[in-house]
């Protein structure tokens, strides 16, 4: 349920906007036979897959001056609750809720005809609170662990600010310059781990915690022009840097720079042309895994760098020759190739001399991908009511990991270049697509499609396959 009120004070418009939202899941939980489970837990009949009943309580406040004039501002801010309410019995307790507030503002000005600046707010704070501990009657979740007052870790309370800056420059009707910077603030309380779970090792990597603060600064400089008559050709494009002062992720960028070019010739309504490029270099060198000594306890950190390469390219084509038939082309790359540090091993082994070389990095892996794409479709107006379109392409998609080290000393490791072997793909997929649309009535409207696509491994069956897919639609708009 959502209702709200709108007045209008003079030059100055607010609102306020009312939500509440329940959902409850009539059926029962499902119960089926699982096996043993290698912590202990015996073969028997649990409970999975619980869909939790929640509610959401939320009010808005909303303000905006007019939006006209050289002056534009707006704002609104909400509170809200969302609880879960699920009454599981296997385990418990497990109601939780998150206490959130959101704010928005946003403020235009324009001293002239050539000049725009805006600057912009936003804010969201999660507070969420859960049980400390849960326990379980039930014998299997009791064996595996589940007992009396089962310590768990607390959610992670996020509070997290955006602030924005953008200033445009139109230097002529054709031509216009703009400048972006972005800076988001996170913070993070219950982010690290407090419990020692247990585990294979006995005990839990400090490493795996998310960083409790993180700072990510973005500045853009882009252009869009429009030459010819008519803007029958039209550029535009972009540079980023971005920087993550502690990246929460392996697999995030701490700093990176993006370039992105676009341009479309429109010389008639028969034909036309388009083409982009987006180019990516980025590296983080800031992650650290650890590995344990099992006689004693303590921990061995390793650096681990990544760079990363990548390459977008798309290249269109397209012809309109009358009201009845159009047809289409479209080409496709994708490239990306990733320098990870990659660590093997899993620590000092007891049994083996002080000195044996048991865990090591290997520097000079890297992961390459390529994707090409090829497309071609016509559309045909059967009728005044009745349209057809036809669309075939073409799809090579490879893969593969390439480790850099050849010394594999250690026991119990598995020869890294063995991986390039099961890790590679040579896929190809070919594919048509058909569809009808008949127009019944100016309000109401039946679709038909029909997709096939084949695949074909290039270095063995398991990929290997075909995929059909029919889709029946009726719609009508009123």
């Amino acid at each position: 349920i959502t209702g709200g009120i709108d007045a209008h004070l003079g030059p100055v418009d607010i609102a306020f906007l009312q939500t509440l939202r329940e959902f409850r899941e009539k059926a029962a939980d499902p119960k089926d036979p699982f096996s043993s489970h290698l912590l202990g837990r015996p073969a028997g009949e649990y409970l999975h897959d619980t869909a939790p009943d929640s509610k959401l309580v939320e009010s808005t406040f909303k303000i905006n001056l007019p939006p006209s004039g050289g002056f534009v501002s707006s704002a609104s801010y909400t509170i809200g609750k969302r609880e879960n309410e699920s009454d599981g019995s296997d385990v418990r307790p497990v109601d939780t809720d998150t206490d959130y507030q959101k704010l928005a503002a946003d403020v235009t000005y324009t001293p002239g005809e050539k000049w725009t600046v805006n600057f912009r707010y936003r804010m969201l704070e999660l507070d969420s609170d859960g049980p400390t501990s849960q326990s379980s009657n039930v014998p299997g979740y009791a064996y595996s662990g589940f007992g009396p007052d089962t310590p768990v870790r607390q959610s992670i309370d996020i509070d997290r600010n955006n602030y924005a800056a953008t200033v445009s420059y139109r230097p002529s009707r054709r031509l216009t310059l703009k400048g972006d910077y972005e800076r988001e603030d996170i913070d993070r309380s219950n982010s690290g781990n407090k419990v020692q779970f247990n585990s294979f090792a006995g005990q839990s990597n400090p490493y795996w915690d998310v960083p409790s603060s993180e700072t990510i600064d973005r500045f853009r400089l882009s252009f869009f022009s429009r030459h010819l008559e008519k803007s029958a050709l039209k550029l535009n494009g972009w540079y980023e840097y971005k920087h993550v002062d502690n990246p929460a992720y392996g697999s995030s960028l701490s700093s990176s720079n993006e370039f992105f070019f676009n341009v479309s010739y429109k010389p008639s309504a028969v034909w036309g042309a388009t083409g982009s490029i987006d180019i990516l270099r980025g590296e983080n060198d800031d992650r650290t895994l650890t590995q344990f000594d099992k006689t004693d306890g303590s921990q061995t950190p390793f650096d681990l760098d990544r760079d990363e390469e990548r390459e977008n390219l798309a290249i269109g084509l397209w012809f309109i020759p009358n009201n009845i038939v159009s047809a289409d082309f479209n080409y496709g790359m994708l490239h990306s190739k990733i320098d990870q540090d990659t660590l093997y091993g899993s620590g000092p082994d007891p049994d083996l001399p002080p000195d044996a070389d048991y865990s090591f990095v290997d520097d000079d892996g890297d992961f390459e991908q390529r994707v090409h794409t090829l497309s071609a479709g016509i559309n045909l107006r059967i009728l005044e009511n009745l349209n057809c379109r036809v669309e075939g392409y073409h799809i090579r998609s490879q893969s593969e990991f390439t480790p850099g080290s050849e010394n594999f000393t250690g026991p119990n490791i598995t020869d890294p270049r063995e991986l390039k072997d099961i890790s590679e793909v040579d896929i190809r997929q070919n594919g048509i697509k058909s569809r009808i649309t008949w127009q019944f009535t100016r309000m109401l409207r039946a679709q038909f499609e029909y997709t096939y696509d084949d695949y074909d491994d290039q270095n063995s069956d398991v990929f290997d396959g075909s995929a059909q897919t029919f889709i029946a639609s009726l719609g009508g708009s009123f």
